[in-house]
């Protein structure tokens, strides 16, 4: 399924540094949350690293995204990873020397995802550059199965690693983004730097006053950036009262909550590897607006009935449940990723990546906020009725909007 892809050099590097790179992510998370409360012991400072976090993501990569589409994306992703290597080897030190302190989680978070902030653009603008139009849609299939898979192995390395010793963990981390660095630079590529040739002047502000009127002309980037920014509204409802949930409605313990962890993670990793095959033989627009928000349909029905359940039954059924709603929700997910480098020209593709994070990292926090609130006033069980609802009418919506048509008609 994906052996043509093994005869592009340079895409095989960039696979392999996104492997070390998202598995330096993981253990640097990890990591992260664990020092910043270990030296603190504060709770309320582990919330201001999270938010902090979020921030370089909402405010600096639509930013960043203009400059980085004037620069060769090659330089700009070896850079970062080795940057954010040397950051680790600084923090690392540090540690070492028992010299960290509380506002250095701060400022670490800050420049790391700083950094991180210059380089996704880069990072999705350089896979057209490797890779010809009509193998898009694989190598993103195959780039985001090896990238969560790489997430799922740092998570599960980092925990052993930290159990071990911090100061390993960081040591890992560090080496991580330097071989990712490396393989980067070991990519021969005679990169090109596309203009836009729609864009009225070279400045800064005239490239991202440009980019965001094309993205916003462009009907189907702002039916992937609508759809994502609904579903995982939607969705983070049920993520945020899961554990609630499983305690006050089913009565269980933290078992059920691994149980949907590794289910939905397997099978939506299993679709996003499997989607070159199910995308023929599905629409796109059926993958948009009956897999994806009926996936949403799908789990919020189940929430409701899984508490007339007991024993067995409702493990079995519990399992089943997530088992689908990974899979659905991997397609709906891979289709949006595949369309954000197929639908948009490639000149304006980082300040679209941009964008699309920074709305997506924004939103995050508001529906939990919101969430917060509203189960104070409805209680669990209405407001997972209420979101059923919600989620039927979407997907009437969607099923009658026009431009969900454009779907089957883009290559």
């Amino acid at each position: 399924m994906y052996k043509e892809l093994w005869n592009f050099k340079n895409y095989r590097k960039l696979a392999a540094a996104n492997v070390f790179g998202r598995f330096g992510d993981s253990v640097d998370a990890l990591v992260f949350t664990w020092l910043t409360y270990e030296i603190s012991r504060s709770a309320s400072l582990s919330a201001v690293v999270f938010a902090v976090n979020l921030l370089p993501t909402v405010l600096l990569q639509p930013l960043f995204a203009p400059f980085v589409d004037r620069l060769k994306k090659k330089p700009v992703m070896a850079a970062c990873d080795c940057v954010r290597s040397a950051l680790t080897g600084v923090f690392l030190i540090l540690f070492a020397l028992g010299s960290l302190q509380p506002w250095m989680m701060i400022a670490f978070t800050v420049l790391v995802n700083s950094v991180e902030a210059f380089r996704v653009p880069a990072g999705v603008s350089m896979i057209p550059q490797l890779i010809g139009r009509e193998q898009r849609e694989k190598a993103v299939s195959l780039n985001s199965a090896v990238s969560q898979t790489a997430t799922i192995v740092g998570s599960a390395a980092g925990g052993l690693l930290i159990a071990v010793s911090p100061g390993a963990a960081l040591a890992v981390d560090m080496g991580a983004f330097l071989v990712s660095g490396l393989l980067i630079l070991w990519m021969r590529v005679d990169e090109t730097i596309v203009r836009a040739q729609k864009e009225h002047g070279t400045g800064y502000w005239q490239q991202f006053r440009g980019g965001m009127s094309y993205l916003g002309k462009n009907r189907v980037f702002r039916l992937m950036v609508a759809g994502a920014l609904v579903y995982n509204s939607l969705g983070a409802v049920a993520s945020g009262l899961l554990a609630p949930y499983i305690q006050e409605l089913l009565h269980k313990d933290a078992f059920y909550l691994s149980a949907v962890s590794v289910a939905s993670t397997v099978a939506g990793l299993a679709a996003v590897y499997f989607y070159p095959v199910i995308s023929k033989h599905i629409t796109q627009r059926r993958q948009f607006v009956y897999l994806g928000f009926g996936s949403l349909v799908l789990i919020y029905g189940l929430l409701l009935l899984f508490p007339l359940m007991g024993g067995i039954p409702l493990f079995a059924a519990w399992c089943a449940g997530w088992l689908f709603f990974g899979a659905l929700s991997g397609i709906f997910g891979n289709q949006i990723s595949v369309k954000m480098v197929t639908a948009v020209e490639e000149e304006y593709l980082g300040r679209a990546a941009a964008l699309f994070n920074s709305l997506g990292c924004m939103m995050a926090p508001l529906t939990s906020l919101a969430v917060a609130g509203l189960v104070n006033l409805t209680g669990m069980a209405p407001l997972l009725g209420g979101c059923l609802a919600l989620s039927l009418a979407v997907l009437l919506i969607f099923a009658r909007v026009p431009d969900c048509n454009l779907l089957d008609e883009q290559i």
